[in-house]
C-alpha cells in the first residue's frame, strides 16, 4: 500500500519502487497527483493565513475589551468632599458616564432651541 506521506516527502523513490514493479507503472498518475498535492498545500497555506489573521485581530479585540475594562474602573482617590467617586450620585447617571454618553442634542437642536 501506498504511504501518503512517503509519496509527498520523497515522490521519485515511491516512483522508482513501482518501476521495478511493473514498466511503465499504471499505479499512479504522477501528474495528476503533483497537481492535487499543489492545490492542497495551497489551500494549507492560504488556510493558515486565514487562522493567523484572526488570532491577530481576536487578540486586538480582546486587548481593547482590556483596555476598556481596565480604563472604566473607578479611580481610588477621594473626591473633594472625603467620599468615593461616584457616592451619593445617581446610578442611572454613572451608568451614562462609564458609557460615554453622548447628549441627545446636537449642537444646531440646541442653538434652535435657544435662540427661536
Amino acid at each position: 500500500m501506498l504511504d501518503i506521506t512517503h509519496l509527498r516527502k520523497d515522490l521519485t523513490d515511491v516512483l522508482a519502487r513501482l518501476e521495478r514493479r511493473k514498466s511503465p507503472q499504471p499505479y499512479l498518475d504522477v501528474e495528476r497527483f503533483q497537481s492535487l498535492e499543489n492545490e492542497r498545500k495551497a489551500i494549507q497555506t492560504r488556510t493558515e493565513e486565514l487562522q493567523a489573521q484572526r488570532n491577530s485581530l481576536s487578540k486586538k479585540i480582546g486587548m481593547r475589551l482590556l483596555y476598556r475594562k481596565v480604563s472604566k474602573r473607578p479611580s481610588p482617590k477621594k473626591s473633594a468632599r472625603g467620599k468615593t467617586p461616584g457616592a451619593g450620585v445617581e446610578r442611572g447617571t454613572v451608568d451614562r458616564q462609564e458609557r460615554g454618553f453622548q447628549p441627545c442634542l446636537s449642537d444646531c437642536q440646541i442653538r434652535s432651541l435657544i435662540f427661536g
